[in-house]
């Protein structure tokens, strides 16, 4: 089975304002849904690099468990923000 690749979030978001723009509707609708999901889309992917910040900065070590025994559910996204996926 292949995988899709994926845009990136700044890459989709740059896309979905373009289409917002560009698409003919009469009443203007899908444009204004399109330019509304573009900006949550920002509003959201900043507010979880805060998030994924925050978890970086205050407690979090590379492997680190939790009180489940689960690997962190943000360890994936830490590594990403740095750069350097595993």
């Amino acid at each position: 089975m292949t995988t899709t690749p994926r845009s990136s979030t700044a890459t989709l978001i740059k896309a979905l304002v373009i289409l917002s723009r560009d698409i003919q509707s009469d009443d203007g609708v899908a444009n204004a849904a399109i330019a509304e999901a573009a900006q949550r889309l920002r509003e959201m992917d900043k507010a979880l690099r805060g998030v994924i910040t925050c978890c970086d900065h205050l407690h979090h070590e590379p492997n680190q468990r939790h009180k489940s025994n689960e690997a962190c559910p943000v360890e994936k996204l830490i590594q990403e923000a740095r750069g350097n996926s595993r």
